[in-house]
């Protein structure tokens, strides 16, 4: 993951990106989105203006055959997370992209993204 964003935060140091655990010990992901926000606001106001995504990190592990959530499970809690994010940044649109860092699915999705937004 930090060698696929390494050339996009070179190119374009102006964005974030929150990377939340979104795997199945955690319940509610949005908490850790409320969090940084009020961390980062605390640091320097106006930081939170630059997060450009959120990451869904360990989307991998929910919904698979040896996991306790089935995929509508996890279909609904992607769905409810999208609608927190939704609400948190409101009126901005910031997407929520489900990933999994361990075996880099969507991180190609996520590098696009990023890169779409870069001006040189």
């Amino acid at each position: 993951l930090h060698l696929s964003l390494r050339r996009q935060r070179q190119m374009c140091i102006r964005d974030s990106v929150y990377v939340i655990d979104f795997g199945p010990t955690n319940p509610r992901p949005s908490s850790e989105v409320l969090i940084l926000n009020r961390e980062l606001e605390q640091y320097r106001p106006g930081l939170i203006d630059r997060v450009a995504l959120v990451a869904a990190n360990k989307a991998d592990l929910l919904g698979g055959t040896h996991n306790p959530y089935t995929e509508e499970d996890a279909r609904e809690k992607l769905l409810r997370f999208r609608q927190d994010v939704d609400m948190i940044f409101e009126p901005r649109s910031v997407p929520v992209i489900p990933i999994s860092a361990k075996h880099q699915l969507n991180i190609d999705r996520m590098a696009k993204h990023l890169q779409s937004r870069c001006t040189l």
